[in-house]
């Protein structure tokens, strides 16, 4: 599609007609005398309705039902404004486009509106006495469904002569004429097969509002507005209640379909799906459309418009499903399709660039202005003038104040200059704010984020201590010891910083390219140079290390110089908008070290994944995703013979010294208290955990972040026999299911105060125990549980199935279930899941138990069935969601469905794991008539992570044949695409929707969003043909549902 055919398209996809108003036209001798047939203290009128055809429109039957106006009520306001009551017009005649209508209303009255086709059997009208007219009519619903029209007559009190006139004197003396609105807007599609480019087979227009009031309402003027004020004013009036039409799930064959005022927001856009194919294309593809204007601006959807789609090129993004195309870029809104990160956009006539698409700033520069800007340039000689001063605004902003300065000079190149200046909020407590401008120069337009941040950390980070020092002098190249650099850029650190330049200056260490990594190094001067400020003084080259996620990172040295015991080394870490971190690491002449045994190792030889060191092991644990997990580190202290793979857990072991201190570097861990031997599974623990005297050390020696907990073994077992040298264990439990992260276990080192006092070296407060290499490792999550779910509509068989997970160890979500329900109430529903273990892949066993947790059941569509014996297991926490409340105890929780068999078997090696009863049944009845919507089932997942499963419920349609009986007693066919009403007889709401897809053949949608019973509310069809009504009624939908194979019409029913 080229630039032009583009250009074109997005000019012509809509023209806009304003719809003719109804004219409501009243000959003077056509006024009835009030005085002989009004009762006492009320006045007569007497009054011809003309419905002229709507603009652009080929058929004169312009509502949805081609009824027009069938009845009036009139809202009658005294000359205080305020409400006296609604009087009924008496129908003298009415056809399609005309009507006679008669009615008394109070002479007081001062104001009328006028009603066309309004249901009143809901209006109270006692409890709207004596209140004004915006408050009655403003917010007032139309009858659902129905084409409401609405016209406003108010007596002009200029004068004491005009005072003393009736309102029926003064509505003859303004020629008896008023005019009506339509309260609804119209969407259409001109020539959908004969425009040369796509042929048009199915039109939906989606998004749109369920309710619409009956009048507009000027935002300045209220109801005193004219005829010019609506013309030229864009404005709609729209219903508290703001659900959306729910019926629509995919195209139909009217071209032409009728809907409520809406905003029609960027936010929260109105789509317009076209089905159908390009001109030469085989197949048939949906496409969206926005109904925005030739600036590309969303436009209202104002009552009364007729929105008309002209296709004259090619569409674009087209989709396989109607689904799909909702959520895809629009074809006439080609920049949509354009990345928000690029900051250049053109047409055939001009380039509007920004300098930079986003900004994230310090909080040093809060409460200050700041200035941005943007050049619009012409192209082929296009000048650029005082007009193309771009309009900025913002889309959404919590970071600045709303005033934008936006000044606009053309240089001497002949390119506009934009400069934009924005004040910065203060920040107060928050961490970050943030705003989004929009720059537009006609069609083209860019967005600027602005993102106001305080300075982030990359606590908790790491850098291994007690390293190796003495280096073979005669092979410098042997004996270096590995040197591995952890932090962490937080998960919520601004997406826009990414790729983020992280710089690392140490002395005496190197990036070590036996790992596989290799870093660009920069020095002052060179392009991609950046200091803090904060490293004193200068290093002469800093490594540039590139962070494309958050998350922890890892950076792997290794020592380069001999160093002397106790020798102190300091790193730095600094980027844009980070607090400077500095890590000091210590030298040893020894290899004594911490390690853990029983750790899982990778590497990225191993298939590990990419970024991870060749020449050195990952260590991890994989932990059940579920609060209070127990996990069990052993340790072990040897003497290690170096740092290779070969190394790994070799040299000979030793028994830790009385004064030792450990320190465990963790944020979801914490320790099991003396008193909780049972819980952690053991007789007794071989260490004591110091929180208090921990936090206080930390905080005077790491005061950036972190956590930190400070362990010892027990005097009593130090000296530990042979087969058991240096071998202590600590038990802990995850303080969160998503327990994920990196682990350090290491040492207090000498020059730092000892965490205890009587920990100290004798002659001052330092520490006199032993420091020893810190072991880093992973604490890895298990994938989440899963429930094997499975739903039994109406006893038809269990629908769902479990994703295929052969061979694979990432995370496989579960798979969506589409389902296909009638409109029954009443109906059961079985729910089947699992609460059980699975094989891990480190072949152990994995449960959820050890915690009582809850199972959500999200449906709002059910109701509990009959559940013997789960009376405080499950229950109805609020409206749709249910809750099954699991027992901490796996036993227990077996008891419950005491026999059943699970879908997902656990077939850990070994084992012989028992999952009778842990497949639970859950029984639910359908209690709406419109159950279309999502059932998802999922766990509580601040104690157990489970996938969650969605089961996506729709509504067959009811259908069958339709026919109308004609005069001869013949049944006749009700042609394609013409228009039938399906109402609930009470108050006429159009509770469903009629398709006529074929010749006969009908089906009906019902409207979740409107209110009706499947047994007590008798509903009609009603169809129209040469001013004739033809109507089928039954006495309620349960009726029809066992009838509507075959729908017949008649006249007079």
């Amino acid at each position: 599609m080229d630039k032009n055919m583009i250009q074109r398209w997005i000019h012509a996809i809509m023209t806009l007609a304003a719809i003719a108003v109804l004219s409501v036209s009243c000959r003077e001798d056509e006024w009835f005398d009030p005085s002989p047939a009004a009762r006492e203290g009320y006045v007569a009128l007497r009054f011809s309705a003309d419905v002229p055809a709507m603009e652009k429109v080929a058929t004169r039957a312009v509502d949805p039902d081609g009824g027009g106006v069938q009845d009036m009520t009139l809202f009658c306001f005294d000359s205080y404004g305020l409400f006296i009551t609604t009087v009924t017009a008496e129908v003298i005649s009415t056809d399609v486009s005309n009507g006679t209508f008669q009615a008394q209303v109070p002479e007081n009255t001062r104001t009328v509106h006028f009603l066309a086709n309004q249901v009143m059997t809901d209006f109270e009208q006692d409890q709207f006495r004596s209140k004004s007219e915006a408050e009655v009519m403003a917010l007032l619903e139309g009858s659902s469904g129905r084409m409401i029209y609405w016209a406003r007559f108010a007596c002009d009190n200029s004068t004491d002569e005009l005072k003393k006139q009736t309102i029926a004197q003064q509505m003859s003396g303004k020629g008896n004429s008023i005019t009506m609105l339509r309260n609804h807007a119209k969407v259409s599609v001109n020539a959908p097969e004969d425009n040369g480019y796509f042929t048009v087979k199915g039109f939906a227009v989606y998004n749109t509002n369920a309710f619409g009031t009956v009048a507009p309402y000027h935002p300045e003027k209220g109801f005193n507005f004219t005829e010019t004020d609506w013309l030229n004013d864009d404005f709609v009036t729209i219903p508290a209640n703001d659900a959306k039409l729910s019926d629509v799930t995919d195209v139909t064959t009217n071209m032409g379909q009728y809907i409520f005022e809406s905003e029609n927001s960027a936010d929260d856009p109105v789509s317009i799906v076209l089905y159908g194919r390009n001109a030469g294309d085989t197949e048939d593809r949906y496409y969206r459309v926005m109904l925005v204007d030739e600036e590309g601006d969303q436009i209202l959807i104002r009552r009364n418009h007729d929105y008309q789609l002209n296709i004259t090129g090619r569409l674009s993004f087209g989709q396989t499903t109607f689904a799909e195309a909702l959520e895809a870029a629009a074809t006439n809104n080609v920049w949509i399709s354009i990345s928000d990160r690029v900051n250049e956009v053109e047409d055939s006539e001009y380039i509007l660039t920004v300098e930079q698409t986003d900004y994230v700033l310090g909080s040093e520069l809060a409460g200050s202005a700041y200035t941005l800007s943007y050049t619009v340039k012409g192209k082929d000689g296009k000048k650029i003038t005082e007009a193309d001063k771009a309009e900025v605004t913002w889309i959404d902003n919590l970071v600045a104040q709303q005033g934008i300065a936006n000044t606009f000079k053309i240089g001497d190149d002949g390119v506009g200059r934009g400069t934009i200046i924005i004040n910065l909020l203060s920040m107060g407590a928050n961490e970050k704010l943030e705003g989004t401008l929009l720059v537009k120069h006609r069609r083209l337009e860019r967005k600027i984020k602005v993102i106001l941040v305080k300075e982030q950390s990359f606590a908790p980070s790491w850098v291994d201590t007690q390293i190796y020092g003495e280096i073979d002098q005669s092979d410098p190249t042997k004996d270096r010891s590995h040197v591995t650099v952890m932090f962490t850029v937080p998960e919520t650190a601004p997406a826009e910083l990414f790729p983020l330049k992280v710089y690392i200056s140490v002395g005496g260490l190197d990036i070590r390219p036996e790992s596989g990594m290799a870093l660009t190094v920069v020095r002052d001067g060179e392009k991609d140079w950046y200091s803090s400020g904060d490293i004193t003084p200068e290093p002469d080259y800093k490594y540039l290390y590139i962070v494309e996620h958050p998350g922890v990172q890892r950076v792997y040295f290794h020592n380069i110089l001999s160093q002397n015991e106790d020798y102190q080394g300091h790193l730095y870490i600094e980027a844009e908008h980070f607090e400077t971190m500095k890590r000091v690491f210590t030298y040893s002449n020894t290899r004594n070290s911490i390690t853990v045994e029983g750790l899982k190792a990778y590497n990225a030889q191993g298939g590990g994944i990419e970024g991870y060191p060749d020449d050195e092991l990952i260590l991890y644990r994989l932990v059940p995703q579920k609060r209070h997990a127990n996990i069990q580190f052993d340790l072990q202290l040897r003497e290690k013979t170096g740092d290779d793979l070969e190394d790994h857990q070799k040299g000979d072991p030793f028994n830790a010294g009385e004064k030792d201190e450990f320190l465990l570097y963790s944020r979801y861990l914490d320790y099991y208290e003396d008193n909780e031997t049972g819980q952690a599974g053991v007789d007794a623990f071989d260490c004591t955990f110091y929180p208090d005297e921990s936090a206080a050390w930390w905080q005077t020696n790491n005061p950036s972040g972190g956590r930190m907990l400070m362990f010892k073994p027990k005097k009593e077992i130090l000296n530990r026999p042979t087969g058991s040298i240096g071998k202590y264990s600590i038990y802990m439990k995850s303080n969160r299911p998503k327990s994920a992260e990196v682990i350090c276990i290491a040492s207090n080192i000498n020059g730092t105060n000892a965490v205890l006092p009587e920990d100290n070296n004798g002659v001052n407060n330092e520490y006199g125990g032993n420091s020893y290499r810190s072991v880093t490792f992973e604490l890895a999550n298990y994938n989440p549980f899963r429930f094997g779910a499975r739903l039994n509509y109406n006893n038809e068989g269990e629908q769902g199935k479990e994703p295929d997970r052969e061979g694979k160890t990432e995370e496989v979500p579960e798979l969506l279930t589409p389902l296909e329900w009638t409109y029954e109430p009443g109906k059961p529903v079985d729910i089947a899941i699992d609460i059980t273990s699975f094989a891990g892949s480190d072949g152990n066993s994995v449960d959820p138990f050890g915690e009582e947790f809850e199972i959500y059941i999200d449906a709002p569509m059910l109701a509990l069935g009959s559940n013997a014996g789960l009376d405080d297991k499950l229950y109805e926490a609020s409206s749709g969601r249910f809750v099954y409340k699991v027992d901490s105890d796996r036993e227990t929780e077996r008891s419950y469905f005491s026999g059943s068999k699970v879908i997902n078997e656990d077939n850990t090696p070994g084992e012989n794991v028992n999952q009778s009863g842990e497949r639970k049944t859950l029984h639910f009845t359908t209690k709406s008539i419109v159950s279309a919507g999502d059932i998802v089932i999922s766990s509580n997942e601040e104690k157990v992570v489970f996938y969650s499963k969605t089961f996506r419920v729709t509504n067959k349609s009811m259908g069958g044949n339709i026919y109308y009986e004609d005069e001869s007693g013949s049944l006749q066919p009700i042609p394609s695409s013409a228009f039938v009403a399906f109402e609930r007889v009470s108050n006429s709401s159009r509770i469903g929707a009629v398709t006529v897809t074929a010749d006969g053949r009908y089906e009906l949608r019902l409207r979740k969003e409107y209110t009706f019973d499947w047994y007590t509310n008798p509903v009609q069809f009603h169809y129209k043909l040469n001013g004739k009504v033809y109507h089928c009624t039954y006495e309620s939908l349960s009726e029809l549902f066992k009838s509507q194979d075959d729908v017949i019409l008649t006249l007079g029913n």
